[in-house]
């Protein structure tokens, strides 16, 4: 059963604090490269759905008839897909229904919404089990819910709130989505297992998710490795308690360090 919309402005009250700062960086920079584009090419929307599977736990193998995804993508950009192009989408990308609204959020961020795991813990209260997220109707559910959110009276406090939190404008879909990413988070687990700097004591040293040493090793285990194996097959050598996001979204973590000169 999906909650309703006095559990979630209730709910809405007790959160200060709506993602990681690296969320909100990638965030801005990956609608910018969609509304560059007057029309998608296929080389757009390659480049597009990798950099967006960067936020996803494993890497994307794009399948099927790329001139056809990408008018399906060139089309969501204006009006609401079907649910049958919605499922052509998904297959294409790792047929991952969670990958295919995540690009659909930044090709139009006022129609479509992301949907994850904590979106549907949230959402409706239980394990977010993968057939459970693929549900035939469970995405479209979800968009109408928050456009009914999105009418209720308590939603312009509720979107300043946001906005003043983050130091950007975001759409009234993204606004209630980040509120359900927060709230969606395991309740039984450790707040210092989420902090970006939780501190291993391995036979190397003391080293935290900051050290050179782990981004360097990182990079050296993504060589053969799913960037999530590598992630944890690092913070085992150096000690370290990975935070969920690094395991979750490991793509934009590397990308992020890719930008600081690594591995050097």
């Amino acid at each position: 059963m999906m909650i309703d919309a006095d559990r979630f402005y209730r709910d809405a009250e007790t959160v200060s604090s709506f993602g990681e700062r690296w969320i909100h960086v990638s965030y801005k920079e990956f609608l910018k490269f969609f509304a560059s584009k007057e029309k998608l090419t296929p080389h757009d929307f390659v480049i597009g759905a990798y950099f967006t599977y960067g936020w996803m736990p494993r890497m994307l193998e794009l399948r099927g008839n790329i001139d056809v995804v990408t008018a399906i993508a060139n089309k969501s950009r204006g009006e609401r897909i079907s649910k049958g192009e919605f499922t052509r989408l998904a297959g294409a990308i790792n047929g991952s229904v969670v990958g295919a609204s995540k690009l659909l959020h930044f090709l139009n961020p006022r129609e479509y919404a992301i949907w994850d795991s904590r979106v549907y813990r949230y959402l409706h209260q239980e394990a977010p089990h993968q057939y459970r997220l693929k549900a035939p109707n469970a995405y479209w559910e979800y968009l109408a819910f928050l456009n009914v959110l999105a009418e209720d009276f308590r939603f312009k406090n509720f979107r300043i709130k946001v906005v003043s939190a983050i130091g950007y404008p975001v759409t009234d879909k993204r606004a209630c989505e980040l509120m359900m990413f927060v709230k969606g988070e395991k309740e039984n687990r450790s707040r210092t297992m989420q902090a970006d700097s939780h501190i291993g004591d391995a036979r190397h040293g003391r080293f935290t998710t900051s050290s050179r040493e782990f981004k360097n090793a990182v990079f050296k285990y993504a060589g053969s490795l799913k960037q999530s194996a590598a992630m944890e097959k690092a913070a085992r050598e150096f000690g370290i308690h990975l935070p969920r996001s690094y395991l979750l979204y490991p793509g934009s973590h590397i990308n992020r360090w890719r930008g600081q000169g690594f591995p050097k």
